[in-house]
């Protein structure tokens, strides 16, 4: 028996040892981290956020947002009026018979843009705004751009600057001012519209 004794105890003595390591072992991991000053950190080093730094962090992005919303948005200028004129044969003649079109000009306080389309005629080589009442001719007050006449359904658009006392007139009394469209046949106008305000205007 003391034989086997003495041949258990080294075995024991191991056991007792791995088993204090083990306990030690199990002590240190379950005991919290702590920093400098004592206080627990959080898991993987991932950052919180303390309540009052939260809630400042809330109300900050809140009026940010508040503020945004607030600016108004920059939009695109609206015309003052907007004219139309159907293009037939030009009064007085001679004209084309066979002309027609229609013209859209949207009258701003100091330029006016417009958006010509005619049929029926030979390519147009210019065209212009005229002062004048019905059946009448008048100077031009304001030209347009030729250069962008295309066939087959020749068309022209864009924007000219004109005195504010022009634009007044236009928007008080457009009846007064026609578009006029010419060619080589017709050099002294093909086809011609009388202005008008849109209806809604």
């Amino acid at each position: 028996m003391l034989i086997r004794w003495k041949g258990m105890r080294p075995a024991l003595a191991k056991a007792r040892k791995e088993g204090g390591c083990a306990r030690r072992s199990a002590v240190v991991n379950v005991m919290p981290v702590t920093n400098k000053q004592g206080r627990k950190r959080p898991k993987g080093g991932v950052a919180t956020l303390k309540p009052r730094r939260l809630l400042a962090t809330v109300v900050l992005t809140m009026l940010a947002a508040a503020v945004v919303i607030a600016l108004p948005a920059t939009a695109a200028p609206q015309p003052l009026a907007t004219l139309r004129a159907n293009l037939t044969t030009e009064v007085p003649g001679p004209g084309d018979p066979n002309g027609h079109g229609n013209a859209m000009v949207k009258v701003y306080k100091a330029k006016v843009c417009y958006t010509l389309s005619v049929r029926g005629i030979k390519p147009a080589t210019m065209a212009h705004i005229h002062k004048g009442a019905k059946g009448q001719t008048g100077p031009i007050v304001v030209p347009t751009d030729q250069s962008s006449f295309k066939l087959p359904r020749p068309t022209s658009s864009g924007c000219e600057a004109i005195p504010s006392a022009l634009s007044k007139k236009l928007r008080q009394n457009p009846s007064n001012y026609y578009v006029n469209v010419h060619n080589k046949p017709y050099p002294e106008g093909a086809i011609r519209g009388q202005l008008r305000m849109m209806k809604g205007m």
